[in-house]
């Protein structure tokens, strides 16, 4: 009998590893009374979302909720196509829910971070928040192990749901996102995609922190950027960096005495083998690491490590879902 070449045995390995049943989807919708938009005071303040449930879960044990906020131009479906989320949710049994934004509330399906009212924690904000509360209350969600990632303009979402949410969530992730009052107005967003925010970070981690209701919960986060991104220039990781830094400085004793502090406590460069070189940054306090970054080089607007099939993925880079996940295991709220 004929041996196997090398990549088969990769390749049956591979199929070994993943679940023999997948999971199910659900769909439902939510309301709040605090979703309605400033810009926008005629959008009705409800959203759709898709519910992924792996297969396997005891129906009445507690699992984790991942909230993955989809990018401009993208739903549901394609970004979980894309950043292949579920297979990770069927290996490790967590749930998945995917918010999902319409032409009716913005003719790109982004979300709109850049209100007034997001901005303060309401608007889709609060509509967000709401979805995750309704959802825990009909699944057996572990309200300890609740997290938020997003892309883009879910970035920039998921940088307010840390920011003003935070007894929500356990951590957070946000890739090629820009950093919390960024903008607040949909006027000054593109500068902010291209220059930065327009608040000084250390001023917009104060106001996150007051958002938040100027408690002592910590707020880990991982940050991941291409460097080669012309769409939301990387000076918006180091900002939100600094923002998180800043926010969670405050939380750990109450005072602004740099006790966490935008310094990192380690750097190393790694590569994916034939694919992109990219910076880790990690910045930890207490030996807790709070804030790891990941500078992908010659990466432009994508998720990174994605299903090319799908728009705005690169399969060159390091897997974003996998290293979130491996980030989101380690905290608990």
């Amino acid at each position: 009998m004929r041996s196997l070449r090398p990549a088969a045995l990769a390749a049956a390995a591979l199929l070994l590893a993943l679940p023999v049943h997948a999971g199910r989807w659900t769909d439902g919708s939510h309301r709040s009374w605090k979703g309605f938009l400033v810009h926008a005071p005629l959008v009705w303040p409800s959203r759709e979302y898709r519910l992924y449930l792996p297969d396997g879960i005891p129906e009445q044990q507690p699992a984790p909720l991942v909230v993955m906020l989809h990018g401009c131009k993208q739903d549901p479906d394609a970004f979980a196509a894309g950043t292949r989320m579920n297979r990770l949710a069927d290996r490790h049994g967590f749930l998945v829910l995917y918010p999902r934004q319409s032409p009716l509330q913005n003719a790109q399906h982004c979300w709109n971070w850049f209100d007034a009212a997001s901005q303060r924690g309401w608007g889709e904000a609060a509509i967000i928040a709401g979805m995750v509360e309704a959802v825990a209350k009909r699944h057996p969600v572990d309200r300890r192990r609740v997290y938020v990632a997003g892309l883009s303009a879910g970035g920039a979402m998921t940088s307010i749901l840390a920011a003003c949410h935070a007894g929500l969530f356990a951590a957070a992730a946000i890739h090629s996102g820009v950093a919390y009052k960024a903008a607040a107005s949909p006027w000054t967003a593109l500068s902010a995609l291209e220059k930065g925010g327009g608040t000084p970070p250390a001023e917009a981690g104060r106001d996150a922190w007051k958002c938040s209701g100027a408690g002592r919960l910590a707020m880990p986060v991982i940050v991941i950027q291409g460097e080669a991104d012309e769409r939301v220039r990387p000076v918006n990781a180091g900002q939100i960096v600094e923002v998180f830094a800043q926010m969670n400085d405050l939380a750990d004793d109450g005072r602004d005495n740099d006790s966490v502090n935008a310094r990192a406590t380690s750097a190393r460069t790694e590569a994916v083998p034939g694919g992109r070189s990219y910076l880790v940054r990690e910045y930890s306090a207490g030996g807790r690491t709070l804030i790891k970054e990941y500078r992908v080089q010659g990466m432009a607007h994508a998720w990174s490590g994605g299903d090319e099939s799908q728009p705005y993925n690169d399969r060159f880079g390091p897997d974003a879902s996998a290293l979130i996940w491996e980030f989101f295991s380690r905290h608990t709220r």
